[in-house]
């Protein structure tokens, strides 16, 4: 009687569940979301308070660059903002020293 072998070895068959790579989702949830606040801004549903409308935005900030105010008030901006985040990170370590 001839032996068998009790295992053998099985050819893949598949993939399984591994997603497929979607290159244009992430643009795609951007524009989408970006439309939203456009919509929702020119409807009421959303107040200007709370979230202008970006397209609004995009046309302040193409006057602020040609108008050459876009760099003059960008440094103040950005130092502004690496001062808040140094204090804010030395507090932190100082409170998680503790």
């Amino acid at each position: 009687m001839p032996e068998t072998p009790l295992s053998q070895e099985v050819e893949f068959r598949g993939g399984g569940f591994s997603p497929k790579p979607r290159r244009w989702m992430g643009f795609l949830v951007f524009i989408l979301l970006i439309a939203f606040a456009e919509w929702g801004t020119r409807s009421g549903w959303i107040s200007a308070l709370v979230l202008p409308k970006p397209s609004d935005v995009l046309s302040t900030f193409g006057e602020l660059y040609s108008s050459g105010l876009l760099f003059k008030h960008l440094l103040p901006s950005l130092s502004r903002l690496l001062m808040g985040g140094l204090m804010g990170v030395s507090i932190g370590i100082s409170v998680g020293v503790l």
